[in-house]
């Protein structure tokens, strides 16, 4: 296999990216969620283990959004620190949502509770798959800069293929777990439901837990939230 991916910052600046404030599973799958947002994705499953004390455990987080070529892994996702709104000029996605990511660093928020992920993707524009490994422990290495982009193992690369555009969206496999004790998906799912309750009566956006709606009773619409304050009027949800 010939195509590379590279990070553009050596592996060691994730330690100072704060990966510690999401040892929590709900802090660090929330963060990926609100990726998922930002794909225009309609729906999100999270897949919980049964147990962590397998070493084949795995979280996943799977959603239908429009995905990334093999360029755009590359210049969107493995491009630490980009501003979406800054570069692209615009401060919602295509499908007219407001942006929840400001810092292009919320994908590696996952490292705080993983020691691998493994990102899927089939993009919508085109049917081109590609997958990708990073694992934490590789790309810390010894220096905390490097002038050098560090190789990420490219674990599959299909080229375009409209037939596979209809299978668009992107799974990102949480493995080598860091939990001490399994997520109970009942208190797992109301978590969600505070932080996204809103979020998903804004627009067409379902969230499930194992395959299940999260909750939206009553006692949750007393929700309050409280909105980033680089946030303009126009931009909030």
């Amino acid at each position: 296999m010939s195509e590379k991916l590279y990070l553009r910052f050596h592996g060691r600046i994730i330690d100072s990216l704060g990966i510690q404030m999401y040892q929590s599973p709900v802090a660090a799958v929330a963060e990926l969620i609100a990726n998922t947002w930002d794909a225009d994705a309609n729906m999100v499953n999270i897949t919980l283990p049964e147990t962590v004390a397998s070493d084949s455990s795995t979280i996943a987080v799977a959603d239908d959004g429009i995905g990334m070529t093999f360029e755009e892994c590359q210049d969107f996702y493995l491009s630490v620190g980009r501003n979406r709104r800054f570069e692209d000029g615009s401060s919602t996605t295509s499908q007219g949502r407001p942006v929840l990511g400001r810092k292009g660093i919320g994908k590696f928020a996952a490292f705080g509770i993983a020691g691998t992920l493994e990102i899927s993707t089939v993009s919508r524009a085109n049917g081109e798959k590609t997958v990708f490994e990073l694992d934490l422990e590789k790309l810390r290495g010894e220096e905390f800069v490097s002038t050098t982009h560090m190789e990420i193992k490219v674990r599959e690369h299909l080229l375009p293929r409209s037939e596979r555009r209809s299978n668009h969206g992107t799974t990102i496999t949480l493995r080598n777990l860091k939990l001490k004790r399994t997520p109970n998906a009942e208190e797992f799912a109301r978590s969600m439901a505070r932080r996204f309750l809103l979020i998903q009566a804004a627009d067409q956006f379902s969230i499930r837990v194992n395959d299940e709606p999260i909750p939206d009773e009553n006692e949750l619409a007393g929700v309050q939230f409280d909105f980033p304050r680089d946030y303009s009027e126009n931009e909030r949800p």
